[in-house]
């Protein structure tokens, strides 16, 4: 069983709420910030860190907007993708040294009063990318010379806080959603006027956040899902699918295991070493290191240390675990032991 020790605590000069480290240089990463000026008026920056013996903002760069996520495009390490809280997406360009920014698109999705939640993208097709939004809808967009929007026509009744892809045989084209409505909806990809299935009997709050298997996490159970919630609990969800068959319309998942983290679970983040293992973002709870193994959720460890406040942000690679939380805008890095 690994082991979490704090090796560096600092502060983000804006309440951090998304944190990505760079994927082939664990010495950097990088903080979108979140800060409500007045009413609903917000304003995000990125800030870039360096970490090595010592914690060091290195730049910062003015977003507008405030910033909710931020995602490496897995083919293009050079280009990062932000989502903002006037319904706009930014790609920005990676300079050599991976300390400075330049914005190379900023697509309005969008009106300008919606919050987009989150983005993820697809693990194996290259520009597509899913976006979820505090109106409820959610979206697939198709990057490139034109941006396709395909938005889904089942919506959330409250936000949709999460979207992501599935990634093997019969969930290539499926994107599971979650909601404060607390639904979990499949959505087929070729067919956006009606979901697979939808459900809201998983969780007794709002669906956060959405975990399903991928090459390089989980791969032996390639038709689980793991979903979190308000509600403090993480579910472990069995898809009912044997390959190569699609999802079976109008029948949801089926749950395993009902695990009671402490903390809402906003974020789910896999292992660089494909071990199965987890980084929890347990919110008001700090943290949790969690493993997949036999196909059951095990609990390794709870780390909290200087968190205060909403624990948002973190990622980990093989080299720096590092974690954010919001309005006390504590970075704290990890070593794993």
């Amino acid at each position: 069983m690994s082991s979490v020790v704090r090796r560096l605590v600092d502060k983000a000069s804006l309440p951090p709420c998304a944190l990505r480290i760079h994927p082939s240089d664990p010495t950097v990463f990088y903080i979108g910030t979140y800060k409500l000026v007045k009413d609903n008026e917000r304003y995000g920056t990125i800030e870039i860190w360096k970490c090595t013996k010592t914690l060091q903002k290195v730049n910062e760069i003015a977003a507008g907007s405030a910033i909710l996520d931020l995602k490496f495009d897995p083919f293009d390490e050079s280009r990062l993708i932000s989502v903002h809280s006037m319904g706009n997406l930014k790609i920005w360009k990676l300079t050599d040294d991976n300390l400075h920014l330049r914005e190379t698109l900023n697509y309005q999705a969008y009106e300008e009063i919606t919050l987009i939640t989150a983005a993820n993208f697809h693990p194996t097709r290259q520009n597509v990318l899913t976006l979820s939004t505090t109106t409820g809808v959610c979206s697939v967009l198709t990057l490139g010379e034109k941006i396709n929007q395909r938005d889904f026509d089942t919506t959330h009744d409250l936000e949709c806080w999460f979207s992501t892809f599935g990634c093997f045989d019969g969930l290539q084209d499926v994107v599971f959603s979650g909601g404060d409505d607390r639904n979990l909806i499949a959505h087929d990809n070729r067919m956006a006027d009606f979901p697979v299935w939808k459900t809201d009997r998983l969780h007794d709050a709002g669906i956060v956040s959405v975990l399903p298997a991928t090459p390089s996490w989980n791969s032996a159970h390639p038709y689980t899902v793991w979903t979190g919630s308000y509600d403090d609990h993480l579910n472990l969800l069995d898809l009912r699918v044997s390959p190569p068959s699609d999802l079976i319309p109008g029948v949801p998942p089926r749950v395993l295991q009902r695990e009671n983290l402490g903390g809402g679970v906003w974020r789910l983040i896999p292992g660089p070493n494909n071990d199965g293992r987890v980084l929890c973002c347990a919110m008001y709870a700090g943290c949790r290191m969690l493993k997949s193994a036999d196909d059951t959720i095990i609990v390794e460890q709870e780390f909290k240390d200087d968190h205060d406040s909403m624990v948002y942000g973190g990622d980990w690679t093989a080299g720096n675990m590092v974690t954010c939380s919001f309005y006390d805008q504590v970075i704290q890095v990890w070593d794993q032991q």
